[in-house]
């Protein structure tokens, strides 16, 4: 979409911006939610509650609460990375 559309106003773009965010971390999330399990770690829950509030914000287009779900999974993504 991003290459053949314009995109008609600012606040189109802020919430085209939001849902590649919220989209990109979601898949990144499930990859670390993943290797958590596979870890047989015990804070995969506190992961899922996330990733499943992202999910349904991201379902009924509350892009705001999609985002701040996706902010604390980055803080997760990133403790996972610094840890490896």
């Amino acid at each position: 979409r991003l290459a053949v559309e314009e995109i008609d106003s600012e606040e189109e773009s802020a919430v085209l911006a939001q849902r590649v965010v919220v989209n990109l971390v979601e898949s990144a999330a499930r990859r670390l939610l993943a290797k958590m399990l596979r870890r047989e770690d015990e804070r995969a829950g506190e992961v899922v509650v996330l990733i499943d509030s992202l999910a349904n914000a991201r379902g009924t287009e509350h892009w705001d609460v999609a985002e701040d779900a996706a902010s604390q999974l980055v803080a997760w993504i990133a403790d996972d990375e610094e840890a490896a």
